[in-house]
C-alpha cells in the first residue's frame, strides 16, 4: 500500500523500483507533469495513493531534512525521522533552495524553515546534529571558487538561484566553530503572493571552511580572534552578533 510500481504507472512515472508519492511529486516537477494529469492516470489505471500521508500530498505539504553536506532528505510526517531517499533533480534542489525562507506559515513549528512554490509547502529542517548552529537557513555553500560560493547538487550541476559573491568581511563565525555566509532567497508572505528578496545566513560546510580557515592567523589583539588574508585583503573574523 503507498507504492505505485512500474508495472501500473503512466510513462512518465516509469521506474524499475517502487517510488513513493514523495517520489513522485518530484519526477512530476522535474518534468513539468501537472499534478492533475497524475491523479487522472493513476485513477485511469485504477492506482491510488493510499498512505498516512496521502492528504498531506494532496495539501502539496512535503518535508525534507539537511544535513552538513547540504544533502535534501525526504522525510514522512508519520515516520519520525526516517529518511525515504536523496533528492538529486537539480531543478527541484535549485528552486528549493533559491525560495528557502523562515517558516512563518503556523504550521508545523518543528520544522522551522519552508520553501514556497506556486501551489507546494516544502517544511525544511537541519538533521539533529547542527540543530544548534545558530539556525541559518538549511543551505550549504559547498563550493567556493572563481570569488563565488556555490552549491553543487549531487550527480552534477549547480543552483545557481543561490550563487553568491564571495565577500570575506560577511562571514561570521558560530561560537561552535561554524562559518556563515550572507546569502538571498526569494520570500513569499504567506498570506499574499507578493514576494521579495530577503537576506538570510548560509552555512560553508567543513571541506569549504577549512580552505578559508586555513588563510587565517591570529589576531595581534587576542588569540581568540583571527585574521582572514585573502585576495590581498585582510579581513577579522567576527563571532556571529558581534556586529
Amino acid at each position: 500500500a503507498g507504492k505505485i510500481y512500474a508495472s501500473h504507472s503512466p510513462s512518465f512515472l516509469l521506474s524499475k523500483t517502487a517510488i513513493g508519492p514523495g517520489d513522485v511529486l518530484a519526477r512530476w516537477y522535474a518534468q513539468e507533469v501537472s499534478w492533475q494529469r497524475i491523479m487522472e492516470e493513476l485513477d485511469r489505471l485504477g492506482c491510488t495513493l493510499q498512505v498516512a500521508t496521502d492528504e498531506l500530498n494532496r495539501q502539496r505539504h512535503f518535508f525534507w531534512e539537511v544535513d552538513a553536506k547540504g544533502a535534501l532528505w525526504r522525510l514522512e510526517l508519520d515516520q519520525g525521522s526516517q529518511r525515504f531517499g536523496q533528492m538529486r533533480h537539480l531543478r527541484v534542489v535549485d528552486d528549493f533552495l533559491g525560495h528557502l525562507q523562515r517558516n512563518q506559515t503556523g504550521l508545523y513549528p518543528e520544522f522551522p524553515f519552508v520553501s514556497l512554490r506556486t501551489h507546494e509547502h516544502y517544511f525544511a529542517r537541519w538533521a539533529p546534529a547542527l540543530e544548534n548552529v545558530c539556525m541559518p537557513l538549511p543551505l550549504v555553500f559547498n563550493d567556493l571558487r572563481d570569488g563565488e560560493l556555490r552549491h553543487l547538487v549531487p550527480g552534477g550541476g549547480l543552483a545557481g538561484k543561490v550563487t553568491t559573491p564571495f565577500d570575506p568581511a560577511s562571514l561570521r563565525l558560530t561560537v561552535d566553530g561554524h562559518l556563515l555566509h550572507p546569502v538571498w532567497t526569494t520570500c513569499r508572505r504567506p498570506s499574499d503572493a507578493l514576494k521579495e528578496r530577503c537576506q538570510d545566513w548560509a552555512l560553508l560546510d567543513a571541506a569549504t571552511a577549512q580552505a578559508i580557515f586555513e588563510c587565517c592567523t591570529p589576531a595581534d589583539d587576542s588569540e581568540e580572534s583571527f585574521i582572514l588574508r585573502w585576495a590581498a585583503t585582510e579581513t577579522k573574523l567576527l563571532l556571529l552578533g558581534d556586529e
